[in-house]
């Protein structure tokens, strides 16, 4: 009872100290919640968008080496074969022209609430009956058979957003082409599964989206034996397969979930690292405010042994009170994580459009296992952090902890232990680093560099305080070394304040270089690859592809009418094929000597570039490609064609920003002999004069000729640049909100840490004013104090951030990405660094100086 009462007045004495702790945890706690709460979302979101349209279908057939199938594998399978559940379907994206005269929706850096994109669903209303309800409570075949207009129907919410009506007509993006759609119908559905979706005939879709003749999939279900209903008995999976083309795969429903999953898991592994980087920083000050508050009581905790309290009391009252912060922490972290989880969801969501795929996030996902991993890590973060103190609390002998110079005797004593111990911690994640590509354990090695340099930061400060000694005498008399003995006399309290904000610093020093490192890299990429005047592809639905093919009419019109301006057109097109390494994305470059300038090699073989472009089966492979695959110069790989599979050869690995995953680029005849496909994804124009007038003349020319046929998106070099790098400011904008999160909990714990301490000082400054010191004097030593250990900590920080940057750059980020980045550091970067301390020391030492001036002499010399 008597520990309870000693813990609860201390706690309300020590309110704001305990406010700021819990405030601390709840920022961490909020973080990992609202990260997880993002990620979920999007992946339930693609989850529910591929149900919705899979409906009971188990498997489907796909091309395997273009986009879309033949239509007549459909009339194969349900004819000659005999199959009975199976169903033609349609699928892909549009973009709803809500301002059909403006250049504004053309751009690669417009949002998604911009573009408004809605899936179309092309079906076979008889077929589909077998896979999903489409009961509506009318006539579905009446409403979305083909006539002389496109229809389709869409949901009561999705009218309700755009604001149209049954009967309307809207226009809608395609391609570079705009197409008129009329809604027939609105489907009252509660459920959202036809929110954002165009439920057409499969006849419709197929003119909306010029797909005459082609199918996206054929929808299958399996029976519970593992076979196929027939009409001549049943199949199986494999038979099936034996029977229909091997230009066609049989795969089940949910591995385009199972692949994008697998696309962005190191993007969503790092996303969970960063939020795990502001757990980290929560801990210290979790450590930092049970440490002071066990260095507080010491003579309370020596006057309560003495009484009888064992040391099993003192480790329960310790760990009580850090279960008392976790729980208000953790609670008030829940409902923080549940409003920051909306605005990282719409980052999350728009990072993926613009370097995965097309996703609309429908719903805001709140996982009860994502709210589990916040409360279980905040309780075992607090728990963890106080177990030191705790320990520390009971192992104090009533007499030394009596004695402030004992107690800091003992300290300084186990400064060198602990140095010894953060120095292992170092080489342990050495090793780590070194031995292991795990990238958890990459992380972990990460965790273990930023713990070592917390404990090897006391004995450091203990011998910079040392050497600063004779200047601060000359420069602050006997006022700056009073400051400094200060701060060596109480290690025990100074250096937790000190490597709570040198871990802080560290962080952003770190995230700032890697950063920096990323957009100078690529913007150095993207002035090698950039080398034509002028880029011309559809407008893109995903930002950093061009998928949509031109129009082959327009390529001709282009040829002809600018011929004279024009020294030579570089021809590009994009799709996904198959190959013995997977799912593979496929580029076609036209071949010439301005196309190899244009590409930056990691490794060539010069001898095979005329073998390249000569006819030989050779391909180039992106650097993210080869690392994740493994393969190096010279290696083959099988990639599934009309021919069947084809060996290529390696000639080249090629730096590239473009995709995560990589891609494989292929001369254009080699690909049109193998694919049969003569379709362009974008076109760069290289002009005979190429000065800044002329370009610009050519894109408003091209403009007027073709605006009133097609939609294209045209931008200069200059332009196409400075939109691909707004797209990679913006993909970083969610790791510049956690880094300033974690900078805000860092500062939290600074301000707590630094307060304390000099509140802890109050009888030490009623003893100075009692011998003569004045306020003034009193102010000075405090101010030069606290801002000599923002200093130090800045100073610690600089070396302890770019060790932490190159472990990103270096090996993270090449283990998550297969990128390889220079590094490019900024002094900028310190001087900042160096601001920040300064700042956040300046601003925790106004109140202390403030109670210290106020205060009575007899009152703070009084003992309580």
């Amino acid at each position: 009872m008597l520990l309870l009462k000693s813990s609860f007045n201390y706690l309300c004495r020590h309110y704001l100290q305990s406010m700021l702790a819990i405030l601390g945890i709840a920022l961490g706690v909020a973080v990992m919640i609202a990260i997880d709460i993002a990620i979920v979302s999007s992946q339930k979101s693609f989850e529910h968008a591929t149900k919705r349209v899979a409906g009971s279908a188990t498997h489907q057939i796909i091309s395997s080496i273009r986009s879309y199938i033949d239509e007549d594998l459909y009339k194969q399978l349900k004819l000659d074969l005999g199959l009975r559940n199976l169903a033609p379907v349609i699928e892909d994206y549009v973009v709803y022209e809500f301002k059909p005269d403006s250049d504004y929706n053309l751009s690669i850096i417009q949002s998604l609430s911009e573009k408004k994109v809605f899936k179309v669903l092309g079906i076979d209303p008889l077929s589909e009956r077998a896979f999903r309800d489409l009961e509506f409570g009318f006539e579905l075949e009446s409403e979305i058979s083909s006539s002389n207009s496109i229809r389709g129907l869409i949901s009561v919410s999705t009218a309700k957003k755009l604001g149209i009506n049954s009967g309307d007509s809207i226009k809608l993006r395609v391609g570079s082409l705009i197409k008129e759609l009329k809604i027939t119908r609105l489907i009252n559905d509660e459920s959202s599964n036809y929110d954002n979706l165009i439920l057409m005939d499969i006849a419709d879709a197929q003119d909306l989206l010029s797909l005459q003749g082609n199918l996206s999939y054929i929808d299958l279900k399996l029976n519970q034996d593992g076979s196929f209903n027939s009409a001549f008995g049943p199949i199986t999976i494999s038979e099936l397969q034996e029977k229909i083309s091997s230009s066609y795969l049989i795969q089940r429903s949910e591995s385009r979930s199972e692949a994008v999953e697998k696309m962005t898991e190191s993007f969503n592994l790092n996303l969970r690292a960063l939020s795990f980087l502001a757990m980290i920083v929560a801990i210290f000050l979790i450590y930092n405010s049970m440490s002071f508050s066990v260095v507080q009581r010491r003579k309370l905790i020596a006057i309560l042994r003495a009484l009888g309290a064992t040391k099993q009391d003192m480790i329960k009252m310790i760990l009580a009170e850090s279960v008392i912060f976790a729980t208000v922490g953790v609670l008030v972290g829940l409902i923080l994580g549940l409003l920051l989880g909306k605005v990282l969801m719409e980052l999350v969501a728009q990072t993926i459009n613009d370097i995965y795929f097309t996703l609309e996030i429908q719903e805001y996902k709140i996982s009860s296992l994502s709210l589990l991993k916040g409360v279980v890590l905040g309780f075992f973060a607090s728990i963890a952090a106080a177990i030191f103190p705790a320990i520390d609390a009971s192992r104090s002998s009533p007499l030394i902890a009596m004695s402030r110079t004992g107690f800091e005797t003992k300290s300084n004593i186990n400064l060198e232990k602990l140095f010894w111990f953060g120095f292992f911690l170092i080489c342990l994640s050495s090793i780590l680093l070194k031995f292991s590509a795990n990238l958890i354990l990459s992380f972990s090695a990460l965790f273990f560099v930023l713990l070592g340099l917390a404990f090897i930061s006391p004995l450091i400060v203990l011998y910079i305080t040392k050497v600063a000694e004779p200047v601060y005498r000359k420069l602050f008399s006997f006022t700056g070394v009073l400051a400094l003995k200060s701060i060596s006399s109480q290690l025990s309290r100074s250096s937790i304040a000190i490597a709570t904000l040198m871990i802080a610093i560290s962080m952003s020093i770190g995230l700032n270089i890697t950063i920096k490192s990323f957009r100078e890299t690529v913007a150095t990429w993207l002035d090698t690859t950039l080398k034509a005047d002028v880029y011309i592809s559809s407008p893109r639905l995903v930002s950093n592809k061009a998928d949509k093919p031109l129009e082959s009419q327009f390529i001709d019109d282009l040829n002809i009418e600018f011929a004279d301006e024009l020294h030579e057109i570089m021809s590009y097109r994009n799709v996904e094929a198959n190959s013995s390494l997977g799912r593979i994305n496929l580029a076609s470059i036209k071949t010439s000597e301005t196309v190899r300038t244009l590409m930056d090699f990691k490794a060539l073989n010069k001898k095979t570039w005329m073998n390249f472009i000569g006819g030989d089966n050779w391909i180039f492979v992106s650097e993210p490609f080869a690392y994740k695959n493994k393969l190096k110069l010279d290696d083959t790989m099988f990639i599934k064609t009309l021919m069947g599979d084809v060996e290529f050869q390696i000639a080249g690995i090629f730096t590239d920003f473009g995709t995560e995953s990589g891609i494989v680029m292929m001369p254009d005849f080699l690909y049109q002999k193998y694919f049969n496909d003569y379709e362009i994804s974008s076109l760069g124009l290289v002009l005979k004069n190429k000065n800044k007038a002329s370009v610009n003349e050519m894109i408003n020319d091209i403009k007027k000729r073709f605006s009133d046929e097609y939609t294209l998106f045209i931008r200069s070099n200059f332009d196409l640049k400075q939109e691909s790098m707004t797209v990679f400011d913006r993909t970083f904008k969610l790791t510049e909100v956690l880094r300033w999160i974690a900078i805000l909990v860092a500062f939290i714990a600074v301000f707590s840490a630094f307060m304390s301490l000099q509140l802890e000082r109050l009888r030490e400054f009623g003893i100075l004013r009692a011998t003569g010191l004045s306020p003034r004097q009193i102010s000075a030593l405090l101010f030069i104090q606290t801002l000599t250990m923002g200093v130090i900590a800045a100073l610690l920080a600089i070396p302890a951030g770019i060790a932490q940057a190159f472990v990103m750059i270096y090996i993270i980020n090449q283990r998550s990405f297969g990128w390889s980045l220079s590094v490019s550091i900024e002094p900028n970067y310190f001087i900042s660094a160096l601001f920040y301390a300064i700042l956040a020391s300046s601003l925790a030492v106004i109140y202390p100086i403030f109670f210290a001036n106020s205060s009575k002499i007899t009152e703070a010399l009084r003992y309580e």
